[in-house]
């Protein structure tokens, strides 16, 4: 078998036989292709020169291009890790705030109950305190009724300012324009001076009927218990007994006298010997 090939861009001329298991048996070689090897050594060279001159700047931009590419990332992980911990203490603040609030809300709910117990209690008041208004005023008026009786049948001292006083408060129970605790407090003001009659002693100047005519006399009260006399001119002394005013035996001048002198406190205090309830000794 016969092979040629030719070589024209390379200016080189080849001629060799082959025939099939023999080696070749005749090569014919020229000059030209030492040169042309030359000539492909130079390009290479060339090519080489080049690339060996261009490669440190493509290395120090690659390296620049990671540098700058670990520096953004370097960047974004401080940033997000700045975030992370903001976001971190954020989560604890409100955390806290919502236990707080919890706690709050449960103190808040303690408080409202305490004060719908409360309100019930003022509402149970305030029914109770309605009924005691309108049952008040009958029993106001029922005590002054006992206090007018008692003073009618009581021993006749101070009539006059006694019978004021009570014509007062029953005015007094009936104005709109007082609370009723204003009136329970002037209803009970004038019971208990009715009461402290009961064990105070004084005297007093009085015009009173005595054995058929009127006399100017000192009237010694001694509580609710005795009710004596003794002229001006203090010859004559007597007692009240069963509505009227009887006389004394004059032995009981000058103890009497003496009552009165210590009543007005004009004599030291010392022991009198008086009648009880108009018994006269």
């Amino acid at each position: 078998m016969l092979i040629r090939q030719d070589y024209n861009s390379l200016d080189t001329d080849y001629e060799f036989r082959l025939h099939v298991g023999q080696a070749p048996s005749k090569v014919r070689k020229s000059m030209q292709p030492v040169k042309i090897v030359m000539m492909i050594a130079a390009v290479i060279w060339g090519v080489s020169a080049a690339g060996a001159a261009e490669q440190p700047d493509t290395i120090k931009k690659t390296i620049d291009s990671s540098i700058s590419v670990r520096s953004e990332t370097q960047k974004k992980a401080a940033d997000w890790q700045t975030k992370k911990e903001r976001m971190k203490g954020r989560y604890y603040q409100l955390k806290d705030a919502v236990e707080a609030g919890k706690l709050e809300v449960k103190h808040m709910q303690d408080v409202v109950s305490r004060q719908d117990v409360y309100i019930q209690r003022m509402q149970n008041r305030i029914v109770e305190m309605e009924k005691i208004r309108q049952n008040l005023v009958p029993y106001l008026e029922e005590v002054l009724v006992r206090i007018e009786k008692t003073v009618e049948q009581d021993l006749p001292f101070l009539l006059e300012e006694r019978r004021t006083r009570i014509s007062a408060l029953k005015q007094l129970i009936h104005d709109p324009e007082l609370t009723m605790g204003e009136k329970m407090r002037r209803v009970f003001e004038g019971l208990r001076v009715e009461m402290d009659y009961g064990k105070s002693v004084e005297t007093t100047k009085e015009e009173i009927s005595f054995d058929g005519q009127k006399l100017m006399v000192r009237v010694l009260r001694l509580g609710r218990t005795a009710l004596m006399m003794q002229t001006l001119d203090q010859s004559e002394v007597g007692i009240f007994h069963n509505g009227e005013w009887i006389p004394l035996a004059g032995k009981y001048r000058e103890e009497i006298k003496k009552a009165i002198e210590i009543t007005e406190r004009r004599r030291p205090i010392e022991f009198v010997n008086l009648p009880v309830k108009g018994m006269v000794q």
